[in-house]
């Protein structure tokens, strides 16, 4: 059985389509082939050969998922309208073009310089500037996901690339809990 929190949400059919087109394939990627590996040592790199739509759908699906959960680790979560599109778009494995809610990764650095790899938190709604996101930790990173269809030129450099590239930094756990709760106030 995969780690993680669960709740019954989709039909089996649904659920088999997540888990063989977006979960196994972030699993075999991002965990199992060590992905953040090449970061220890370093400040942040770009991540290439990354499988954009499975990659990025899972992501979706995990945003899908959070806002239906009645686990009170996502009750921070509504995507409202957004919920239909994105259901459309792991159905018809579309994961849209990379400005289409926007995917956006910081590795989690413990006090040693190591990646914290057994972490995983609660979803929280933030305001990036004037965009609505959510902040997901889990899997060594903070994960953020923007409803928007905006890429401004700052969040273009950082989000995930239909090139199979993805931007990630590595930042100290105080730290993120700081730009958190700054995001949070704006």
């Amino acid at each position: 059985m995969q780690k993680g929190l669960r709740s019954p949400l989709l039909c089996k059919g649904c659920e088999g389509i997540i888990n063989d087109n977006f979960e196994k394939p972030f699993l075999a990627h991002w965990l199992d082939g060590n992905a953040l590996a090449t970061l220890n040592g370093k400040r942040g790199m770009i991540l290439s050969g990354i499988d954009y739509t499975a990659f990025k759908l899972f992501h979706l699906s995990v945003l899908f998922r959070a806002h239906y959960s009645d686990l009170p680790n996502f009750c921070e979560v509504d995507i409202g309208h957004h919920a239909a599109t994105i259901r459309n778009m792991l159905l018809s494995r579309n994961a849209g073009r990379q400005w289409d809610y926007p995917v956006v990764c910081s590795a989690i650095e413990k006090p040693d310089g190591e990646i914290w790899t057994d972490l995983v938190g609660p979803a929280h709604s933030i305001m990036v500037g004037s965009l609505q996101a959510f902040l997901f930790t889990f899997a060594s990173c903070q994960w953020i996901y923007f409803l928007s269809s905006v890429l401004t030129p700052e969040l273009d450099e950082l989000c995930l690339k239909e090139i199979g590239e993805l931007p990630v930094v590595k930042a100290d756990w105080i730290a993120m809990k700081h730009y958190r709760n700054m995001a949070r106030m704006s």
